[in-house]
């Protein structure tokens, strides 16, 4: 960590111009995803890379090479084409902010995943579902082993993406998961000689996959998850001694240590939660105590505007169900 570089001393959040470098005008919009070059240099030092990429809904990819002063849409395609909203950036340590400038991914919501060349993205290959998360392994290293893993809303769920220079080349990493909706990934940093993935779902839990092992085969990670939502998963700064697993939820953030018996715990109060009722449970045709199992009972969609006035919500409506 590097000392606040303000006359203030504080930290604190800043919003960029983010202005487009022909006209002047501010990008503006609502941005989805950033990702920063993983060399990175938060000083302003002139000559040090200070590259970001971001996407919104109103443009394509963006890129940043001076730390938000200005942005460059790369909206082009190597095929002619443009390139729409993305779902996620992958920046490999091989990203040349002042050469070739390739080696950054991203993927869209059609499940193709590119690569930049310069200014245009060249379409690598087509996953099929969509990309909702892409990571570099932590050595990736050029041509040896340069190699991607993507989270993927169907099947297989997780793949990993070999871009070598004879070809691509994509291996399924589906074994042990089974109708999952995965949504997040991390690896262990001493990826060369401990290889291993942790995966976040929607519903199903902290999941964990070692590459080393003969079969490798996804288990699940960690003694009592909550019966909530994950939406991410990270590892700690320090895990080569604290080995602990962070878990993004609808109800804050957990953590587990990657040991025996790791079980998960809240480590947030109540202000980072969602506004999603923890009792609220949803249609379970097989559980004994529901009335009619063979019934699901219909959900309407009610628009805030059509709401009492002092009935607080966040967003921009709310389901509801009866049960008569």
């Amino acid at each position: 960590r590097v000392p606040n570089a303000n006359p203030f001393n504080k930290t604190f959040w800043w919003q960029p111009a983010n202005r487009d470098p022909f006209s002047g005008d501010k990008l503006t919009g609502f941005p989805r995803i950033v990702s920063y070059s993983p060399n990175f240099d938060g000083r302003g030092v002139p000559g040090k890379d200070q590259t970001y990429f971001w996407c919104g809904w109103d443009f394509g990819p963006l890129r940043s090479e001076d730390n938000g002063k200005t942005a460059l849409p790369l909206q082009q395609l190597s095929t002619g084409g443009v390139a729409g909203e993305m779902t996620c950036f992958a920046i490999a340590p091989t990203y040349d902010a002042f050469g070739a400038r390739t080696d950054a991914y991203c993927a869209d919501q059609g499940g193709r995943v590119f690569r930049l060349v310069n200014e245009k993205w060249l379409k690598l290959v087509d996953l099929g579902p969509l990309v909702e998360d892409m990571i570099i392994a932590p050595n990736w290293s050029r041509p040896a082993n340069p190699v991607i893993y993507a989270a993927l809303a169907g099947w297989p769920y997780v793949a990993e993406v070999r871009d070598t220079p004879g070809g691509l080349v994509v291996n399924p990493l589906s074994a042990g998961l089974s109708e999952v909706a995965a949504n997040g990934l991390a690896a262990d940093p001493n990826f060369a000689t401990t290889p291993v993935l942790y995966l976040s779902t929607l519903g199903s839990g902290v999941w964990k996959l070692d590459l080393s092992a003969p079969s490798p085969t996804w288990t699940q990670f960690g003694a009592g998850f909550p019966r909530m939502w994950a939406r991410d998963v990270a590892l700690s700064a320090d895990f080569a001694n604290d080995h602990l697993v962070y878990a993004a939820t609808q109800n804050g953030i957990w953590e587990c240590p990657d040991a025996l018996g790791g079980t998960w715990r809240l480590i947030t109060n109540r202000g980072t939660r969602d506004d999603v009722d923890e009792s609220m449970m949803y249609y379970q045709p097989t559980d004994p105590s529901n009335p009619e199992f063979d019934n699901a009972w219909p959900w309407t969609d009610v628009k805030a505007w059509n709401l009492p006035p002092n009935l607080p919500i966040f967003g921009e409506s709310i389901q509801t169900t009866t049960f008569n």
